[in-house]
């Protein structure tokens, strides 16, 4: 894990999975074309119209979109970090120097640690991690001031 709590994503993996999906798409644009070919050829006998298109193109454009997505999220490190799924019991260490407060947002200072303090992790309360410091000393802590 990064310092300061950051995800790290994925660059090679969002790569991938973009070429996979205009592989995807561009095959199944072809398909459709061909098909489209053969039609207006009269194959069939029947011309297609605009409700036979329209499978083809949301097929297409779900996929591209939710393709596009998915590594636009691997990319910039979306998802559960297995580190921050622990819970209680893990160990924390600090940043910078960081007030421990009483309670989380608008608490009153408790104590001030110094980088690389280790602390354990006691609950969560949104962006603040409840931590039990050195000495004993328990207080909320944000996380992104952990690693």
């Amino acid at each position: 894990m990064a310092m300061g709590g950051e995800r790290r994503g994925h660059p090679e993996l969002a790569l991938i999975i973009v070429v996979v999906t205009v592989a995807v798409v561009g095959v199944l644009c072809v398909a459709w074309l061909l098909g489209a070919k053969g039609l207006e050829e009269g194959d069939s006998g029947v011309p297609w119209t605009g409700a036979d298109y329209a499978p083809w193109a949301i097929t297409c454009s779900v996929i591209l979109v939710g393709g596009l997505l998915l590594a636009w999220r691997v990319g910039r490190g979306g998802g559960v970090d297995p580190a921050e799924a622990q819970g209680p019991g893990r160990t924390w260490h600090v940043t910078d120097e960081v007030s421990l407060v009483d309670s989380p947002r608008r608490g009153s200072v408790v104590a001030h640690l110094p980088p690389a303090t280790a602390v354990v992790e006691v609950g969560r309360h949104g962006h603040y991690i409840q931590v039990i410091a050195p000495g004993g000393r328990t207080g909320w802590v944000r996380r992104r001031s952990l690693y």
